[in-house]
């Protein structure tokens, strides 16, 4: 069967019908759900509605019962102070609670002080018109209770608007002496009522309180404007039952007709401080149209899947023959890579391309663990590779390994981990026997030019010896001919003789101390040691030295207390005299005197600083990029080789890891060392 013809399948059998079937169960399911689910919302709603309430209630209730034990308050009601002491007391408390107003009550019912100073100051609670009031029925229930008291809202005409009371005793020395009283107005219900958050727009907050046998609506409605206190239902009667519910202390959730006649979800509760119902619902018809409005967004996404799935599974197909080809795309890429590629997989093989395969006699290697394919000592070396891997997520090393025929390569081997579970490892391995041969020709024909270099120099360094050796020959022969000739005239005396022998022992030493330098120069040395740059440079001018004196050079040394540093100190002390040898030669063809060389050693950071400057002239412009190349030379009259500069730099560059420079200055040249320190010393 060909492939559109099983995607096809796939499309109609595999995808589109449990599609379809699947939606049609989660509409199901969801019709079913939705009610449930607003439910749940609404009663949380009620919930926190309900705990801010008991909040408020509570505060307002501990605000009092403190206010009571004020000192103030109980002096006024024991007439010991005047009530007008009492505006800034109390009319802080009743900005701080946001209540209408304040009040002090004495213990016969004569309110003694309000903030707002209405008409029913200095009026008696429980006297006409006030004594069937919810003012003065709570005030009783306060002092029957000796505790605080709350009442239901109600119309109280000094306010000319609606509001409910707390009311707390005052108590002296046991005694009720009189009470402390705030009002609250139904502006306080407006966090409860008025927000209507995740509500909708038919969602709608009532709030209720029991009159006889009647519920009154106390708040204003959403969708229906000034019914507060005008719209009462009859207890037990077939309407409003979630207020019906509400108002009988309980709490639930269901679907019911409200005063509009429509049908509504709905959840109740009670708060219970000051004895309200509260009932929150929004219109099922609103609950629903989410529902229809969301099969038709369904319907239209069911066609859009439809040709997205059909597009999806063309451009399927067409991936699907594209990878095809960049399999064997890769394949030949992988077969035409000149280097051995494979890839690990929990230590065995996954993949080998050819290449590999040949290089162990096309040996099935899927499976097979890499470190059964190599001998011992390889394979405990590549355990510790393979390791490293894990570790670092990248490695390249260098390996020796022999193929199946016994033939030894060098390996340059690349591994690497592919995936976040670090269970594959990619490897490439590139045979770079020739490009090592080669690498190791090159390092042995440099390190022949610097053994050529410094053998060039040896008939310089001869002609220094005998600059060196010149003096204490002439000494010793002058001293020998002297005892020579006090013998021949008998005129010998044991002091003089004596102080002759000492004087050719002296030279015979110095001479002696001459050759040990030079040979020690070209005694062959390829250790690193912990050297001071300063004790190798004395050793370099110990060479030369007599050279610069007789030529009447002056050389000023300034070395600093430096770090020890691990170098090649013979080579260093090759790279000094050359570069030492060339300051001497470019100082006397300047022919101007004083002829100087400065050498100075410092330490900077992490470096060390060798500066060997010179009054000779500087380097021409022209010539600054070449004095570094192989066998070039400005002293052709002088037979230069041309290797002195070269082979300094491939010293310090290559083997002391550092660097050589050169600047002119205003007198001369300075040609500058860079040496890194090293914590092996």
């Amino acid at each position: 069967m060909k492939i559109s013809h099983k995607l096809t399948l796939v499309l109609i059998f595999g995808i589109l019908f449990p599609v379809f079937f699947i939606i049609g169960y989660i509409l199901f399911i969801m019709h079913q759900t939705l009610q449930e689910t607003i439910e749940k919302n609404l009663h949380t709603n009620i919930q926190h509605r309900i705990i801010f309430a008991n909040d408020y209630a509570m505060d307002i209730t501990r605000h009092l019962k403190i206010l009571s034990y004020n000192k103030i308050l109980q002096n006024v009601l024991s007439k010991k102070q005047n009530p007008d002491i009492l505006k800034s007391l109390l009319g802080y408390n009743l900005e701080m609670e946001e209540f209408y107003d304040m009040f002090l009550i004495d213990k016969n019912g004569t309110i003694l002080y309000t903030v707002k100073k209405e008409s029913d100051l200095h009026k008696n609670l429980l006297q006409s018109p006030f004594k069937d009031g919810k003012f003065a029925k709570t005030f009783q229930k306060a002092f029957t209770l000796g505790d605080i008291a709350i009442s239901n809202f109600d119309y109280y005409p000094p306010s000319k608007k609606y509001a409910a009371f707390i009311v707390m005793p005052i108590f002296q020395n046991e005694k009720i002496i009189g009470a402390v009283a705030a009002q609250i107005d139904t502006n306080i219900l407006t966090p409860l009522t008025n927000d209507y958050n995740g509500l909708g727009k038919t969602g709608e907050i009532a709030l209720g309180q029991k009159i006889g046998n009647k519920i009154v609506i106390i708040n204003k409605l959403r969708l229906a404007h000034n019914q507060e206190f005008k719209n009462y239902i009859d207890i037990n009667s077939d309407q409003a039952i979630p207020m019906q519910k509400a108002i009988s202390n309980n709490e639930g959730n269901g679907i019911f007709k409200d005063y509009r006649n429509k049908k509504v979800i709905a959840s109740w509760g009670y708060i219970d401080p000051f004895n309200i119902g509260i009932v929150i619902k929004v219109d099922e018809e609103e609950v629903f149209s989410n529902l229809h409005y969301l099969l038709q967004i369904i319907f239209v996404f069911g066609v859009l899947i439809f040709f997205l799935i059909s597009y999806v599974i063309w451009r399927v197909y067409n991936i699907m023959t594209a990878q095809e080809k960049l399999k064997t795309q890769f394949k030949q890429f992988m077969e035409n890579i000149p280097a051995n590629v494979f890839i690990l997989k929990d230590e065995r093989f996954f993949y080998a391309n050819e290449k590999m395969k040949r290089f162990h006699k096309n040996k099935k290697l899927e499976g097979t663990k890499i470190i059964d394919l190599f001998p011992k000592e390889i394979s405990e070396e590549l355990f510790l590779f393979e390791k490293e891997v894990m570790q670092n997520g990248y490695v390249q090393k260098y390996f020796t390994v022999k193929d199946e025929q016994d033939k030894e390569s060098i390996r340059h081997i690349y591994a690497f981990i592919m995936d976040k579970s670090k269970q594959s490892i990619g490897v490439i391995s590139f045979d770079v026997t020739k490009q090592k041969k080669l690498e190791q020709k090159l390092k042995d024909q440099e390190e022949l030019m610097i053994a050529q270099s410094r053998h060039a120099a040896m008939g310089e360094m001869i002609s220094l010896i005998a600059h060196q050796w010149r003096q204490p020959i002439s000494v010793i022969a002058m001293s020998a001919n002297n005892i020579l000739v006090d013998i021949e005239l008998g005129d010998i005396q044991n002091n003089s003789l004596k102080e002759g022998i000492e004087e050719i022992i002296n030279q015979t030493q110095y001479l002696s101390q001459t050759i040990d330098d030079f040979r020690n120069f070209f005694k062959p040395n390829k250790q690193k040691e912990c050297s001071e740059i300063s004790t190798v440079f004395n050793d370099a001018l110990q060479i030369i030295s007599t050279s610069l004196h007789n030529n009447n050079i002056e050389v000023k040394n300034d070395f600093q207390k430096t770090q020890m540093v691990y170098i090649y100190p013979k080579e260093l002390m090759q790279v000094l005299l050359n570069i030492l040898k060339n300051a001497k030669e470019a100082t006397l063809a300047q022919q101007q005197y004083p002829a100087q060389i400065f050498n100075t050693i410092y330490e900077e950071k992490d470096k060390i600083i060798i500066k060997i400057c010179n009054t000779g002239d500087s380097i021409d412009k022209s010539i600054r990029k070449r004095i570094f190349e192989p066998y070039f030379s400005t002293k052709e009259e002088q037979n230069g080789t041309g290797l002195g500069l070269y082979m300094s730099k491939i010293i310090i560059e290559k083997h002391l890891n550092g660097v050589l420079s050169f600047h002119n200055t205003k007198n001369g040249v300075c040609f500058v060392i860079t040496l890194q320190t090293d914590t092996n010393c």
